[in-house]
């Protein structure tokens, strides 16, 4: 057999497109004697293939009815996510809920002057406009921070009224 024949079927037997029949015709090939010495790196492999097909194996599986049964019983992806599946759908059902609940009572924004204004900024007047919306912005965070500090404190009193009786 000529070197570029051999070189071409194993090229197909690497890319595992070679039919029995040239896989037979590679490993007569690389039984005999008449081997190229390019392709001696590959008789090992070959022999390797030879001896471990002629291998019976110690106890033989017998395919018993039963043990197909079982095989056949197997449960698939769907069938053992199944019980998971009622849990996805009240997620689904909550999120929906929450979303149209959301679109028809809206969180309610600041009630000011200037909320969901946009001001283009050109002249003096719309200068001291933005000041004015800052301004306003800033008083109402400044109430809201003042409102929570007071809270806190409010609530921190009888902490602290208990500390000093434990010390």
């Amino acid at each position: 057999m000529s070197k570029s024949f051999i070189d071409a079927l194993l090229d197909k037997y690497w890319a595992a497109e070679t039919s029995l029949e040239e896989e037979a015709i590679l490993m007569a090939y690389f039984e005999s004697d008449g081997i190229d010495p390019a392709h001696a790196s590959y008789r090992s492999l070959f022999s390797y293939y030879k001896l471990s097909s002629d291998v019976e194996p110690v106890n033989p599986i017998e395919l018993t009815p039963t043990l197909v049964q079982d095989y056949n019983k197997q449960d698939s992806l769907v069938v053992r996510f199944r019980p998971l599946l009622k849990y996805a759908a009240a997620l689904l059902v909550l999120v929906i809920g929450y979303g149209v609940f959301m679109n028809q009572y809206p969180i309610p924004s600041a009630e000011t002057q200037y909320a969901g204004k946009y001001t283009e900024l050109d002249t003096a007047e719309d200068a001291e406009e933005a000041l004015a919306i800052t301004l306003e912005a800033l008083g109402f965070l400044t109430a809201k921070v003042n409102k929570t500090e007071n809270t806190i404190i409010g609530n921190l009193k009888p902490i602290q009224n208990a500390i000093r009786v434990i010390q």
